[in-house]
């Protein structure tokens, strides 16, 4: 039984306090989430990449009697993006990797020093420290919800990331009143399905669901003229001029690093460091130093992995600093 006691507000008031603390006006759909949260509800929140999901994380907290959140994220970047995140609303958070979950820190989470406890499914699944955290009864009454981020990945991962389709037994134990919150870009009607057989979503489910067109973003399919070696064809398709900025979309790490380094190959030595690559291989250090130079608008392309595709808000993947009714383009080979 929860020990949460709090008032479920309207979301005028909702929206005051949110534009007290973040300093700007929160979306009706991202408060509609955040208050079937409060109402102990299922939650799916469905909306485009870059729309601002991760508001609807941190809203409850600001009227949840002091609960306790877990976030469960497939990528460390996001994790360390969370953890800035809170920071604005003064609420503390940590995110458990291979170099923070210290007994020290699961201490410190029993004591409920952290509000907001970002973890992998892998280390969800598998630290034993987690697991007995879950079946301590003084945390069980403070947890408001567990949230997963790029919840598709339930359904989707399941392949190379098992964990993903086995956090389903977070239900066993967990008391079944415990809220469950997935947030999402991409879930067509059959991954929802999934999502909700693999994860026991309960019969109070709500589902705020935003359309994911993009008007200002267009399709062209271009004929590759270099089958058998495709990254020539990338030299008549991209600009190397700053001001038309690309990322190259790649399956693995190392051909991500490899087209980086064809490109640089490719433009005065002066400029080759404007063309990097991105994954989730690179220390959290570099990979926020390079955020930082893609919105100031120091670099040209990213060869990446789809580590920076979740990782990155849309209106800043597309074009830098530039708006987010920016034109843009997705070029397919064929």
């Amino acid at each position: 039984m929860s020990a949460l006691k709090f008032v479920v507000p309207e979301m005028l008031d909702m929206q005051h306090v949110v534009e007290e603390i973040f300093g700007f006006t929160p979306c009706k759909w991202q408060l509609q989430s955040a208050q079937e949260q409060l109402k102990r509800n299922d939650v799916f929140t469905i909306s485009s990449t870059g729309s601002g999901k991760t508001l609807c994380f941190w809203i409850p907290l600001l009227f949840n009697d002091n609960g306790v959140m877990i976030l469960i994220t497939p990528l460390n970047i996001l994790g360390d993006k969370n953890v800035d995140e809170t920071r604005v609303a003064n609420i503390p958070a940590i995110t458990l990797n291979a170099t923070t979950a210290t007994d020290e820190a699961y201490k410190d989470i029993a004591n409920f020093k952290y509000r907001a406890i970002i973890i992998s499914p892998e280390r969800a699944r598998t630290d034993q420290r987690f697991i007995r955290l879950l079946d301590d009864k003084k945390f069980e009454k403070q947890l408001f919800n567990v949230t997963l981020d790029e919840s598709h990945c339930v359904s989707e991962w399941g392949d190379f990331r098992p964990e993903y389709t086995e956090l389903g037994s977070l239900r066993w134990l967990l008391p079944r009143e415990t809220p469950f919150h997935c947030a999402s870009a991409t879930m067509p009607p059959h991954v929802i399905d999934d999502v909700i057989e693999k994860l026991h979503i309960r019969p109070n489910l709500v589902k705020v669901h935003r359309s994911n067109d993009r008007p200002n973003i267009h399709f062209r399919v271009e004929k590759m003229m270099y089958p058998l070696n495709s990254m020539f064809d990338l030299l008549r398709v991209l600009c190397f001029n700053g001001e038309d900025p690309f990322f190259v979309f790649a399956n693995s790490r190392k051909e991500t690093e490899q087209i980086a380094e064809f490109l640089r190959s490719q433009v005065a030595q002066e400029n080759q460091d404007k063309i990097v690559w991105f994954h989730s291989g690179m220390s959290p250090q570099f990979r926020r130093d390079i955020v930082e130079r893609l919105q100031s608008g120091d670099i040209w392309g990213i060869c990446c992995t789809d580590a920076a595709g979740m990782a990155q808000p849309v209106y800043e993947e597309t074009a830098g600093a530039k708006p987010r009714d920016a034109k843009g383009e997705a070029l397919l080979p064929a």
